[in-house]
C-alpha cells in the first residue's frame, strides 16, 4: 500500500524493534483510489472471506458504504465518495474496537466517531 501513512508506521516499528520493545501499534489494512472520477476507500482484511454484507447508497453514482462481517462482526468497510466511514473504521480496527451486525443496523447515519471518543 504506497501512502506515507504505511511507510510512517513501518519505520516505527523497525525503530521500536531495533531498541528491543515491542511494538503495541495494530497496523490495519487501508487504502484508497481515486480512478475514473470516482473515489473508493477500503479498509480491513481482504484476506477474510466476508459471510454476510450490507451496502446503502448507490454504487452507480459513487455515494455508498458497504460493511462486510464475518461472524456478526465487522471486518471490513468500503465507501465510495465523499463519505469518509473507511477512516473511521481505520481508528476503531486499531483501537480493537469491535462492530457488530446490530450495531450498524442501528447506525443508519454511518457515523461511527463516537465509538472511540
Amino acid at each position: 500500500m504506497p501512502f506515507w501513512q504505511l511507510a510512517q508506521s513501518q519505520g516505527k516499528i523497525a525503530a521500536l524493534s531495533i531498541i528491543g520493545k515491542q511494538p503495541t501499534y495494530k497496523l490495519v489494512p487501508f487504502i484508497w483510489i481515486d480512478l475514473f472520477k470516482k473515489h473508493i476507500t477500503f479498509c480491513g482484511d481482504p484476506t477474510i472471506k466476508p459471510d454476510e454484507t450490507i451496502t446503502r447508497g448507490k454504487v452507480k453514482s459513487n455515494n455508498y458504504v458497504s460493511y462486510f462481517f464475518k461472524d456478526k462482526f465487522v471486518v471490513g468497510v468500503l465507501n465510495g465518495g465523499s463519505q469518509n466511514v473507511a477512516l473511521q473504521f481505520l481508528e476503531l480496527f486499531q483501537r480493537g474496537i469491535k462492530i457488530t451486525y446490530a450495531d450498524v443496523k442501528e447506525n443508519e447515519e454511518d457515523v461511527w466517531e463516537t465509538y472511540f471518543l
